[in-house]
């Protein structure tokens, strides 16, 4: 029963927690949009979207507004 319970807490941990990229891609993202026109440089935020850049690109999920880079699919079932 506690073994049960436990892995159902994981699945709805690894369902709501955001799943991080690597440092690489972080930074290849970033670059993407502070080369953008679209970027507000002074503070870090996309026009287009709103987002904090440096939050924005270092979540998986997450993807430009215009198709510069791309959601990372994450598999929640492990």
């Amino acid at each position: 029963m506690i073994d049960k319970l436990k892995n159902k807490l994981d699945l709805l941990a690894k369902k709501t927690l955001p799943t991080m990229v690597s440092e690489n891609i972080r930074d290849d993202r970033l670059n993407i949009c502070n080369s953008c026109e679209h970027s507000m440089k002074s503070i870090n935020v996309c026009s287009k979207c709103g987002c904090f850049l440096p939050a924005k690109t270092k979540l998986a999920r997450s993807g430009c507004p215009i198709g510069k880079w791309h959601a990372i699919a994450v598999d929640i079932k492990k």
